[in-house]
């Protein structure tokens, strides 16, 4: 797996500094907390959440469920609109 993250906490200060958007990811074992429930827990208080699950034809479980909130930009797009807004400014393609 590619491995995106920053080697220490340094190298993520650095990077931010420089005004890149730094990836951090954290594996977590849950075998006892469903998708859903992790879900909530970090989408409460939040304006925007979202959760991502890699489900493919008929499964019932995803391998991997991707989560978080607050997002930097949001892309919305309808019919042949898209609107991207970041920075509470928006911008229609």
């Amino acid at each position: 797996m590619l491995d995106l993250q920053p080697a220490s906490f340094e190298d993520f200060l650095r990077e931010a500094k420089r005004g890149n958007v730094v990836p951090v990811v954290r594996s977590v074992l849950a075998d006892l907390q469903t998708p859903v429930g992790a879900f909530l827990r970090v989408a409460e208080g939040a304006r925007y959440a979202f959760l991502l699950e890699s489900i493919e034809g008929g499964e019932r479980v995803a391998r991997y469920s991707f989560l978080g909130a607050n997002p930097e930009m949001i892309v919305r797009g309808r019919g042949d609109v898209t609107i991207i807004e970041r920075n509470g400014e928006q911008e229609t393609l």
